[in-house]
């Protein structure tokens, strides 16, 4: 997967492009929402994982713009607050699939964003779940390749 992490925590992005990286993805990171915007409107993306909390921005605007330049980018929206704790941030946009907190390990981040890939490739976590090669080989090490969220 082509794989954007817009974080402002540099310590929390290199965690998780580390990971990415080593499962065997192709991670390219921004630090705003700025540059992050800039990295979408330059090439395709995947995944988005992005930070609510940008700095002085918000990481929705990123959500949107995701959403009409390329639809299929899954989202996985981080936060460190609790305020949105009842699904509201689902409404900012179709391609939301998660949103977890910042505090979640990096290998769980990973397991969670291979497991709703293999939710939109239509099936493929039924083969997941058995450890063929068809599925990112991270997700079949992670959890013995059982959902994390099931």
């Amino acid at each position: 997967m082509q794989v954007l992490i817009a974080n402002c925590d540099t310590e929390n992005s290199n965690a998780w492009s580390t990971v990415f990286e080593a499962a065997g993805h192709r991670v390219v990171c921004a630090s705003t929402v700025w540059e992050a915007e800039q990295k979408l409107l330059c090439q395709r993306f995947d995944l988005l994982i992005a930070c609510l909390e940008l700095g002085d921005d918000s990481g929705l605007s990123l959500v949107t713009m995701a959403g009409l330049r390329t639809p299929p980018t899954m989202v996985l929206l981080m936060t460190a607050s609790r305020t949105f704790c009842r699904g509201e941030l689902f409404g900012f946009g179709n391609n939301i699939e998660v949103v977890l907190p910042e505090s979640i390990p990096p290998e769980e981040l990973l397991a969670v964003g291979e497991y709703r890939a293999c939710l939109r490739c239509g099936g493929c976590v039924a083969t997941c779940v058995l450890n063929t090669p068809s599925c990112p080989p991270s997700f079949l090490r992670v959890n013995g390749g059982r959902s994390v969220l099931g």
